[in-house]
């Protein structure tokens, strides 16, 4: 018995719609598959990768890695994300190149495989009844995926939050001052990034149970809430990140990050025996940044070293420090010689212009790396070392530049209010400060504009 034409022809569609999907789902996959790939071969660690952004319909863990692949609920978007980590640390330029575009180098490559078939196709007869049009359908669906993710824009995920596309984040690894934020670039909030990731990724995480990416999101989190001197916070995050089950992989890590925290928490039993393990921790998982942040906090925080030798190993460590740490280290050196320059037996012309050259080199290195948190610390040591010499304009400089610092800091954290207004709190001394300098220099208009700086909540 034959079917009407018209139910022929919309099974015919239905047909097509079907494969056009599924094409375009396992092409995703391929894509998410490409990252991890690139990610390997970086010597990175692919914690989960999948599609789908809403509820999880099937995890499984991959047996050699450990990774987990996620097939989500797809609504009207089909797209996918692959978490990596690297327990080295930063990751270098060019891997983070090779990261963003093994997604679609591996839908290029179906491209190219598909445009070679189909010269193979053109014999059969009928085309379009055989293999034709499906092969046709895999080209365009991947050399539209490939196309569009070099791209750069944001998109946007109902559960996941805002995500950068591969192109966007080349950009960020391309032109480091003109990036993203957050794990996956930098810019001038860079801190915020990883109190915005946790807050957008948590629920997702703990749904396909990748703890391994909460657990180290929790301690990134963590060293941001102390930065904001939110103690109370990050020792949460802390806690929480020591119970969590996570990969073999990413162990050491975590040994080395519990360390450093528990100094700078001050729960360390014995604060230079943590440094030492979490320096030993760091080398065992070559992650060099971490030796120079342990080595940091070993010389500002323990202060077994006379200010003179403490000057020298800052200057060393600055020497051989990456970018990203670069302007700890130079922040670092002028609270140390702010703090000398304040001394009563102080040389103050002496030391005042070695300040003045230190913050010479941190006004360079900020364009590149701007850190509105460090900012705002040593631009107030900086005003307060001026208007104890008598440079009145020279502090109201200062203090212009660490209330605005600490206005982007504010305004950057407008996802958490309640930490916005504790720290807005906290910044009252310094605009008290800032105030006062201002008055003294005749200049109300600005002092009142300090006043309303960080406006009332509600």
């Amino acid at each position: 018995m034959l079917l009407p034409p018209i139910l022929l022809l919309i099974l015919a569609v239905a047909a097509s719609l079907l494969w056009l999907l599924l094409v375009l789902a396992l092409s995703v996959l391929a894509h998410e598959f490409g990252h991890a790939l690139a990610a390997w071969a970086s010597g990175m660690v692919v914690t989960s990768l999948g599609i789908g952004s809403g509820k999880p319909l099937l995890v499984v863990r991959l047996p050699a890695a450990g990774t987990l692949l996620y097939f989500c609920r797809l609504g009207l978007r089909f797209s996918g994300v692959t978490w990596t980590f690297s327990p080295k640390g930063e990751v270098s330029r060019w891997q983070e190149i090779l990261l963003a575009s093994g997604g679609s180098l591996v839908n290029a490559g179906i491209a190219l495989v598909s445009a070679w078939a189909l010269t193979a196709f053109e014999t059969l007869q009928p085309p379009f009844l055989t293999v034709w049009m499906p092969t046709v359908t895999v080209l365009l669906v991947n050399s539209v995926l490939a196309l569009s993710f070099f791209v750069p824009h944001r998109t946007r995920h109902p559960e996941q939050g805002t995500l950068p596309s591969d192109g966007l984040q080349m950009v960020s690894a391309l032109y480091p001052a003109y990036a993203l934020g957050g794990q996956y670039g930098r810019q001038s909030v860079r801190f915020t990034g990883s109190l915005r990731t946790l807050t957008q990724q948590r629920a997702f995480w703990e749904s396909i149970g990748d703890t391994t990416m909460l657990c180290v999101a929790l301690l990134r989190a963590a060293d941001s809430y102390l930065r904001l001197g939110e103690r109370e916070a990050a020792l949460a995050c802390w806690r929480e990140a020591s119970d969590l089950p996570l990969l073999a992989a990413v162990e050491g890590y975590r040994r080395a990050w519990s360390g450093l925290l528990a100094v700078r928490l001050g729960t360390a039993a014995d604060p230079a025996v943590s440094l030492d393990l979490a320096e030993a921790e760091f080398r065992a998982v070559g992650d060099r940044s971490g030796v120079d942040r342990v080595t940091l906090e070993r010389l500002t925080r323990l202060g077994n070293l006379p200010p003179a030798d403490r000057e020298v190993e800052l200057a060393a460590l600055q020497s051989r420090a990456g970018a990203p740490l670069l302007l700890s280290v130079l922040g670092a050196r002028i609270t140390l010689q702010a703090t000398a320059a304040m001394e009563p037996d102080c040389a103050s012309g002496e030391s005042a212009a070695r300040i003045e050259l230190l913050v010479s080199r941190y006004d360079a290195a900020r364009i590149a790396y701007p850190s509105p948190v460090t900012d705002v610390h040593v631009y107030e040591m900086v005003a307060r070392v001026r208007a104890a010499a008598g440079d009145e304009g020279g502090a109201a400089i200062a203090y212009e530049r660490a209330l605005a610092a600490s206005r982007r800091v504010f305004l950057a954290l407008a996802f958490l209010p309640d930490v916005q207004e504790r720290y807005a709190a906290r910044q009252g001394p310094l605009i008290e400060a800032a105030r006062l300098c201002c008055l003294r220099l005749g200049r109300s208009a600005d002092a009142e504009r300090y006043a309303r700086l960080f406006p009332a909540r509600g």
